[in-house]
């Protein structure tokens, strides 16, 4: 059994790999083929139809020429939404003083 611990840090992507008894196991063995992807010039509101719809948590963001831009969540939609309902504790402002 493998463990694998996704942990986005500020602009990179950390991996955490706890007790591989399979060490052999390669990404291809795991990886999903059909991903499913959003654009930058997408609306908050269409990627979290997109979320919804697929059932997933993650959404790759692709640029103009298809190349990778980064990733949206469903908690980074959560949070915006909140944000922009002020049922967030804190401001926007004080919100992206932390972040």
């Amino acid at each position: 059994m493998c463990l694998v611990f996704l942990a986005p840090q500020r602009y990179a992507i950390t991996w955490e790999v706890h007790h591989c008894s399979n060490s052999g196991m390669q990404v291809e063995d795991v990886m999903h083929e059909n991903v499913v992807t959003c654009e930058l010039e997408d609306t908050r509101d269409s990627a979290a139809t997109v979320i919804e719809s697929h059932k997933i948590h993650h959404l790759i963001v692709i640029g103009a020429h298809k190349e990778f831009k980064g990733v949206i969540s469903s908690m980074d939609v959560a949070r915006e939404v909140m944000l922009d309902a002020k049922a967030w504790p804190y401001s926007r402002e004080a919100f992206s003083a932390y972040n």
